[in-house]
């Protein structure tokens, strides 16, 4: 059974399949192109060509107006993420709620059916985790995460993966506490293709959060748990190129800091479909 639910900015959860709050008739999840053409003689030559603003849309219906009212004071926290299911992955899109309207109580069913719409602000796509040990790493920990994850501790921590896809995709690194000044190279078949660093000290509990996505670009100090702790973009150096876009085929990217300390690091990549 197909799955929706939202998230927002605070990284709270709402189900969108729940009885009393239910996502019905879901529309939109589709490909459109927006595309002009410039005819020449018999023949006409394409000018233009891109994906169409993905709008997801349907009915919330609800139970009574308290219902109503919690999901209405949920969307105020952006930024949104809808995320689908329809068997075994998860697609996500960043969004924004374009329209809610408010109905009254149908009383012949009991319930308030208020029809919505998102705004797509990003294309479809999935996280994948490429997390691989150093050689000399040890002591290989798993943890019950929603994606993949496993976590290496190792003096120098190399992340290795494969991009399927034929261009290059973003990613987001995260480097955990503790690590003074973290620095990573990113290279393909035995070649540097960019690097980057961040002036910090990390403690435990605490993570640096390097996200490449164009419409969240980010360099930032995290906890654990997801909770922002401050902006470090100042801090990152300023003659690196510091986000990551990782080519097609196999990557690896080796993360090192300037404390004694083993790295503990993981890697998401991020994987668009302009369809689902």
């Amino acid at each position: 059974m197909r799955q929706f639910y939202l998230l927002n900015g605070n990284g709270e959860k709402f189900d969108l399949m729940a009885p009393t709050s239910f996502f019905h008739a879901p529309d939109g999840l589709g490909s459109a192109k927006t595309q002009s053409f410039l005819r020449i003689g018999d023949f006409y030559k394409r000018t233009e060509n891109h994906e169409t603003q993905k709008t997801p849309n349907g009915e919330m219906i609800f139970r009574n107006y308290e219902d109503y009212h919690t999901f209405a004071m949920f969307i105020q926290i952006e930024p949104l993420i809808l995320v689908y299911k329809p068997i075994d992955t998860e697609y996500r899109l960043n969004c924004t709620v374009s329209k809610f309207e408010k109905s009254e109580i149908d009383h012949k069913n009991n319930r308030l059916i208020c029809p919505i719409t998102f705004t797509g602000t990003s294309k479809w796509y999935n996280l994948r985790s490429a997390i691989t040990a150093h050689p000399f790493g040890k002591d290989a920990k798993r943890y019950p995460y929603t994606y993949d994850y496993q976590y290496y501790n190792s003096l120098a921590g190399i992340l290795e993966g494969t991009n399927n896809s034929p261009n290059e995709i973003p990613c987001i690194l995260y480097i955990e506490g503790y690590c003074v000044n973290p620095s990573w190279v990113v290279s393909t078949n035995n070649k540097q293709i960019s690097s980057g660093s961040v002036s910090v000290e990390l403690i435990d509990g605490e993570q640096l959060v390097v996200n490449s996505r164009d419409d969240n670009l980010e360099i930032a100090k995290y906890t654990l748990q997801n909770e922002y702790i401050s902006n470090l973009y100042q801090d990152a150096a300023i003659d690196k190129e510091n986000f990551i876009y990782l080519p097609s085929g196999n990557f690896k990217i080796t993360v090192r800091d300037e404390s004694l300390s083993s790295i503990t690091a993981h890697l998401e990549l991020l994987e668009e479909y302009d369809t689902v």
